[in-house]
C-alpha cells in the first residue's frame, strides 16, 4: 500500500471530491493537466465522474508514481516525470490545471505557479496554508523519503493571501470557496487546507466568493 492509500489519505480525498462535484465547475469534455497526481486516485475520478476528455496529463516528480499510475490506468492518462521545481513543463494549452495538495511541497512555489497560469484557463489549487496574515512563505523541513512528499526537504508553507496575490498578479480573476467537509478545511485538526480558484475569465457561480485584489 503506498501512502496515497492510507485511510487518512482516502477520506481527505473523499471529501476533496465531493466538494468539487458540488460547486458545478464545468469539467464535461474538458483537457486537464493534472499537477502532483501521485499514483492517479484524481485522475480516475477526473476521468470516470467528472468525464474530462481523456487523457488527463498527468504530472509527478517521482517516477515510482507515474508507474504505479501507468499500471492503474494505462490507457487513459500520458504520465510525465518532470521535478517542476528544477524543469520547465512540455505541455500547455488545457482547459484546467488541477493542482491539488502540491504547491506546499515545493522549494521555488513562485515559479512553478508562473508556469503553471500559462497552462490553462482555470486553475484549481488546493494547499495547505500556514494561518498567517500577509503574503508570507513558511520554510519547512520535509520528509523527502516518502513519496507523497516533497523530493527535497526544503518546502514552502503559503498563506492564503500569498497565493491569492501570486494568483492575481498573474492575472487570474480568484476565488474563495465554500469549506470541503474535512477537519482539515473547518478547523478541527492541527493542518489548514483551503481550495482557490483563478480564473481567466469571471466565472458566474454564486458557490464562490470573488476577492478582489
Amino acid at each position: 500500500m503506498t501512502p496515497f492509500d492510507t485511510p487518512d489519505a482516502l477520506a481527505l480525498n473523499q471529501a476533496r471530491m465531493e466538494h468539487l462535484e458540488s460547486l458545478g465547475l464545468p469539467f464535461q469534455g474538458k483537457s486537464v493537466l493534472e499537477v502532483g497526481c501521485g499514483v492517479g486516485h484524481f485522475t480516475k475520478w477526473l476521468l470516470e465522474t467528472m468525464k474530462v476528455s481523456p487523457p488527463v496529463v498527468c504530472v509527478d516528480g517521482r517516477a515510482e508514481n507515474i508507474a504505479e499510475l501507468r499500471r492503474r490506468m494505462p490507457d487513459s492518462t500520458d504520465g510525465l516525470v518532470i521535478d517542476l521545481d528544477q524543469a520547465f513543463l512540455p505541455v500547455s494549452c488545457f482547459h484546467i490545471v488541477f493542482c491539488y495538495g502540491f504547491i506546499y511541497h515545493l522549494e521555488n512555489p513562485l515559479r512553478v505557479i508562473r508556469e503553471l497560469a500559462g497552462a490553462g484557463e482555470l486553475l484549481l489549487i488546493e494547499s495547505i496554508i500556514t494561518g498567517e496574515t500577509g503574503r508570507t512563505l513558511t520554510l519547512m523541513n520535509e520528509p523527502s523519503h516518502v513519496s507523497n512528499q516533497g523530493l527535497t526537504p526544503l518546502a514552502h508553507w503559503p498563506s492564503r493571501d500569498w497565493i491569492e496575490d501570486v494568483l492575481h498578479a498573474l492575472g487570474f480573476h480568484v476565488y474563495r470557496t465554500p469549506a470541503p467537509e474535512h477537519p482539515d478545511f473547518t478547523g478541527g485538526s492541527s493542518i489548514q487546507r483551503v481550495v482557490l480558484i483563478g480564473s481567466c475569465e469571471p466565472l458566474d457561480n454564486s458557490k464562490l466568493t470573488e476577492v478582489r485584489w
